[in-house]
């Protein structure tokens, strides 16, 4: 059977072994002058017991590989998935690597990395959340939120407040009496106001007179609006309340508005405003804007 050059080469050597005790020193030169055989570029000598001979000529790309029983060795390219430069790079192809060459993945696993970083794939576990949405932490990756039960949403447990962005965030602005606003006998003033994000809300309000010693209130009105001008339909929605006390002079008035549903698509100011009529001397109002994400 045929043999590739570094076999046949071996066996030559030991030829060369006693020359060399004579100072010569065997060159390539020598080795193909001794076979008959000058090879070309890029060829392997192949050799038997004692004939040689010389394989196809190779090519970029190209690798060496055994034809099977006593044929010589060929040339072939490396093509498919891969392929092999000139200069030794394999290249795999894009998308060559299918789902079905890769190694089989454990059951009820992702591949994919949780580290919070760049990382190297791993199989990330999936669990089995009977009762919940499943949730993904970075860092951590999946898990089973804790704050659903069965078939219904639990509460807490503690006294935290929810996250922004989810069912029960509240927003609040309170403006205390020493900060009170000073209004004008008739005209609309803002209290306070809240950057509401977009969801569906429930707003709350409640606003407090706080009128000089000698000032009678007729009337206080509040409503919960996203402009500043009186609106048209206050009634609607329970987003007004008035009351008309007519009581004497220098009596605090309670109005408490709402809750009034807000459904927004982008995020927008809501005011809590009031308007009182009042006589003889000075008022001023304060007061609480709440805001409840329902979802």
């Amino acid at each position: 059977m045929r043999r590739i050059v570094l076999s046949a080469v071996a066996l030559l050597a030991a030829g060369f072994v006693a020359r060399a005790a004579y100072n010569e020193t065997p060159s390539w030169s020598t080795i193909t002058a001794a076979i008959g055989i000058t090879p070309s570029a890029h060829s392997v000598l192949l050799g038997e017991s004692s004939a040689f001979g010389q394989a196809t000529v190779g090519t970029g790309g190209r690798v060496l590989i055994d034809q099977g029983g006593s044929a010589d060795p060929a040339f072939t390219a490396i093509g498919g998935d891969a392929t092999l430069s000139s200069g030794g790079t394999l290249t795999i192809g894009s998308n060559a690597v299918t789902n079905a060459k890769q190694a089989q993945a454990a059951a009820n696993t992702l591949s994919g990395n949780a580290t919070g970083s760049t990382a190297n794939k791993t199989d990330v576990s999936v669990p089995n959340c009977t009762a919940a949405a499943l949730q993904w932490t970075s860092g951590s990756g999946f898990s089973c939120p804790t704050n659903f039960a069965s078939s219904v949403i639990a509460g807490t447990t503690t006294n935290d407040s929810a996250a922004a962005g989810y069912i029960g965030e509240i927003l609040a602005s309170d403006v205390a009496t020493g900060s009170a606003v000073t209004m004008s006998s008739g005209s609309p003033g803002t209290l306070t106001s809240l950057s509401v994000t977009a969801g569906d809300w429930e707003c709350f309000g409640t606003i407090i007179t706080k009128p000089g010693g000698s000032t009678t209130t007729q009337s206080l009105q509040g409503w919960v609006s996203s402009s500043t001008s009186l609106p048209a339909n206050l009634e609607a929605g329970n987003a007004w309340a008035s009351v008309n006390p007519g009581s004497a002079a220098g009596t605090t008035n309670v109005v408490k508005i709402g809750p009034t549903r807000v459904s927004l698509a982008s995020t927008t100011t809501i005011y809590l405003q009031a308007q009182v009529s009042f006589s003889v001397s000075a008022l001023a109002v304060y007061g609480i804007e709440l805001c409840l994400r329902l979802r």
